[in-house]
């Protein structure tokens, strides 16, 4: 019986530190988690073979991005380009700009409209050069995560 006890009154403790810190929290934040949604890949060229890289991507990666923007399937994209500190690191990151959440959940006519892009794309490059130039990549550089992010904003 005491170790009952002594079992139901450690969790009331706790009970009784941890609600007022979980709302008082809520009530005073500093920030508005309402922004913008970006998937981020993270990718380290190979040595030189970074302005190949670009210049592959700008005809299959970018030219789908101009067109998502075009089609309002995304707000934005860009390209950011610094130095990595390891071997580990990246040195690019690809971003792509949602305008929420829900641009994730499933939607059939959205999801038409980026397979009619990738076709056309397909259709005006050439099935054989889009094959080699995507499988190339490999080659290139080497993909080291995906992240999404939601931009935030203070009050």
């Amino acid at each position: 019986m005491k170790k009952i006890t002594t079992y139901l009154f450690t969790i009331l403790l706790a009970t009784l530190f941890v609600i007022p810190t979980l709302s008082f929290a809520q009530d005073d934040e500093d920030f508005i988690e309402e922004g913008t949604v970006w998937n981020v890949t993270f990718i380290r060229t190979k040595a030189n073979m970074g302005d190949e890289y670009l210049k592959n991507l700008r005809q299959t990666w970018g030219k789908a991005m101009d067109q998502y923007v075009a089609e309002g399937l995304i707000v934005s994209y860009m390209i950011l380009d610094g130095e990595a500190f390891g071997w580990d690191d990246f040195n690019l990151m690809l971003m792509m700009e949602f305008e929420n959440f829900a641009t994730f959940d499933p939607d059939p006519e959205r999801e038409k409209k980026f397979d009619a892009i990738q076709e056309k794309l397909l259709a005006e490059m050439g099935e054989e050069k889009m094959d080699s130039t995507v499988k190339s990549y490999s080659d290139m550089r080497k993909m080291l995560g995906t992240k999404t992010f939601r931009q935030i904003s203070f009050k």
